[in-house]
């Protein structure tokens, strides 16, 4: 089976692009989904994470504040290191339970949508990896929108991200997302009719 890895930097609009796949019909194993259902409601894992970042990080009922814990995982470097150690062993090891489960079934090409995909060491498992960019300005304007973020915070934040540079130099495909929808989905159509898609 062969598995593209799909990522890109917050406010890039890699969701946009895992939506129009999913569309076409394409199995997506999607990180973030599988890091909501093992933080869901009284998961064994919020326990963990209570014991890292503070009790005051769960609601009562035993209900993540996911608001509340980014603010003070993404305050520093340290915290961020430490929520990633926690979440990514229990994430990965469902990621590659589903890939498991989708070769199995006889599935010939999957995605693998993680927006830490090259920082969890996901892109280990891939065949090729899309990178979906935009420019800054795009990309800033995307989340204050949506998150109702300052711009001060979503720097802050991309900051903390590894850099686009980086990203771009270890991705084997990159989709514009600058641009309208229609411009989007030409390049996935493009890059999905590419008769070698190896690296």
């Amino acid at each position: 089976m062969k598995i593209i890895g799909l990522t890109g930097g917050i406010g890039a609009g890699k969701s946009t692009v895992s939506e129009y796949l999913k569309e076409q019909g394409l199995p997506i194993v999607d990180a973030d989904r599988i890091s909501r259902d093992l933080t869901a409601d009284g998961a064994p894992l919020l326990d963990l994470l209570a014991e890292a970042f503070g009790p005051e990080i769960l609601l009562p009922g035993k209900v993540l504040d996911r608001k509340g814990l980014a603010r003070i995982a993404f305050a520093s470097e340290e915290g961020k290191e430490l929520l990633n150690r926690i979440t990514h062993k229990a994430i990965n090891e469902k990621i590659l339970e589903e890939l498991h489960a989708l070769e199995a079934s006889g599935t010939e090409l999957a995605f693998l949508d993680a927006p830490l995909l090259f920082e969890a060491g996901l892109d280990q498992y891939t065949h090729q990896v899309w990178l979906v960019d935009a420019s800054e300005e795009v990309r800033l304007a995307r989340v204050m929108a949506r998150d109702g973020l300052s711009e001060e915070e979503i720097l802050d934040r991309m900051a903390r991200q590894m850099s686009g540079e980086e990203k771009r130099a270890r991705s084997h495909r990159i989709l514009d997302n600058s641009g309208d929808l229609d411009a989007l989905h030409e390049q996935i159509r493009r890059l999905l009719a590419e008769k070698d898609m190896e690296r």
